[in-house]
């Protein structure tokens, strides 16, 4: 009689564990017939990658135009300086946008500097300046379509104050 019992219990135990056996081994087929049914469906061509080379050369033009009107700023800001003026971000930001007009950096975009973004940290002795929502935009034009790169970082420089 003992025994029966639990005979009974594994017959009942082999058909739960039959059907989750069953469940799983039907979604992963659902699973695999979604992916391959829908991977058919994206294809991508890759053109016009010299869009991206654009747009990273235009950033390195601007982080090296940018450096050195940065340091241009500093050298002058301290050349206007009296002998016991300390300076002011203030007085770097006159400085970087009247560098910035020099280089023209300013017909690029117009909210680059931002007296605020202008921070002296007197333990390292350096200028830390911020430069907010960067944009790049090429544009890609194919037979089928028309592409857009629109590509926006921030920037922080760093420029030793002498």
């Amino acid at each position: 009689m003992f025994v029966n019992m639990l005979s009974l219990k594994d017959k009942r135990a082999n058909a739960w564990i039959n059907i989750l056996v069953i469940l799983v081994l039907a979604t992963c087929a659902v699973a695999g017939y979604t992916f391959l049914t829908s991977s058919n469906k994206i294809v991508a061509e890759i053109s016009g990658v010299s869009v991206l080379n654009n747009v990273y050369l235009e950033e390195n033009n601007f982080n090296f135009y940018v450096r050195e009107a940065g340091e241009k700023a500093v050298e002058e800001t301290y050349k206007q300086l009296q002998e016991d003026d300390f300076p002011t971000p203030d007085s770097f930001f006159s400085n970087f946008q009247k560098q910035f007009e020099i280089y023209g950096l300013d017909i690029l975009k117009k909210d680059y500097l931002k007296k605020e973004n202008f921070k002296i940290d007197s333990s390292k002795n350096v200028l830390k300046v911020k430069i907010d929502n960067r944009e790049i935009q090429e544009n890609l034009k194919t037979k089928e379509n028309n592409l857009e790169v629109l590509y926006r970082e921030e920037l922080n420089f760093e420029f030793k104050l002498k």
